[in-house]
């Protein structure tokens, strides 16, 4: 998979105003800082391993959602703001199982609603 290295600069901008709005940018190579609000990504110790999931991304539509990852979660009780938290030791399995060449494709579903689409969507 590509790899971002995390700078204490790097940010994922969550600001609709932004030009840079649902991306992951270092603010030290952009020539405009543009955004009021944005996740300080390095400063999230449950983003030392994870993954950018590509939602609301290619063009992202303001207000759509943004900065969405898989990572680390903090404990059984943490909770997150739509992202998917993982055992590291898990999230690292998946990880190394993805390959961008196949395309992979996030679906979440309950596990009724698996049970429902699993053949039809050809899941596995």
């Amino acid at each position: 998979m590509p790899y971002v290295q995390l700078l204490p600069s790097t940010d994922c901008v969550d600001d609709t105003a932004s030009s840079h709005y649902n991306t992951v940018v270092d603010r030290g190579s952009v020539p405009l800082v543009d955004w009021n609000s944005a996740e300080h990504m390095r400063a999230v110790p449950q983003y030392e391993v994870g993954v950018i999931v590509g939602y609301n991304s290619k063009p992202p539509v303001k207000g759509r959602g943004s900065c969405i990852f898989l990572h680390v979660w903090a404990g059984p009780s943490s909770q997150t703001a739509g992202c998917t938290a993982f055992d590291e030791s898990k999230l690292r399995d998946l990880i190394s199982w993805l390959d961008p060449k196949k395309r992979p494709l996030l679906v979440q579903l309950t596990t009724k609603d698996y049970a429902e689409l699993r053949t039809r969507w050809r899941l596995p």
